[in-house]
């Protein structure tokens, strides 16, 4: 099965199922879990002090009880969340009326600029890009406009390279 994040209303169902003696292999079938998952939180609500021969408190102290058992999410921020800060400056880069640059470029210059290397993929930066479509026109640029998007590049490095040496 696939990962699936278990809720704390998912985590009462389970333990409410159990304490009315419905079998491990029922409550799993019955919630889409697996039942390896529906002992593991058997198993906490037992260490919590819940059992099946007292009676069930109510469902708020239930929910305080086992609000530590629910996993948190502790993923590391996303190339899209990375990015998100950056957007008008993007925006910005790629749609200057003068001098547009190329979204590669304009990946190169915002990793650099922003110590982004290595963190985010260009790919992560193209969905980026097209998820926020609405403020990039993305235009192809004219022949006078690559010249001076080259030199906009060089000068762009340039300065970043003045900035980065101590």
């Amino acid at each position: 099965m696939a990962y699936t994040r278990i809720t704390l209303m998912d985590l009462y169902e389970i333990i409410r199922r159990w304490h009315d003696q419905q079998a491990i292999a029922h409550i799993a079938i019955a919630l889409n879990n697996d039942r390896k998952t529906v002992r593991k939180y058997i198993a906490t609500a037992t260490a919590l002090g819940l059992s099946p021969d007292l009676p069930l408190p109510a469902k708020e102290i239930v929910f305080s009880m086992l609000q530590k058992a629910i996993p948190q999410n502790n993923r590391p921020k996303t190339a899209q969340e990375k990015l998100e800060p950056f957007l008008s400056e993007i925006a910005e880069l790629v749609n200057d009326k003068y001098n547009c640059l190329k979204p590669k470029i304009a990946f190169e210059v915002i990793c650099q600029k922003h110590d982004l290397t290595g963190k985010v993929s260009y790919s992560s930066f193209k969905n980026f890009v097209h998820h926020h479509q609405p403020p990039f026109i993305l235009k192809k640029p004219s022949a006078a406009s690559k010249l001076s998007q080259a030199f906009k590049y060089k000068s762009t490095m340039a300065k970043l390279a003045c900035c980065s040496m101590p």
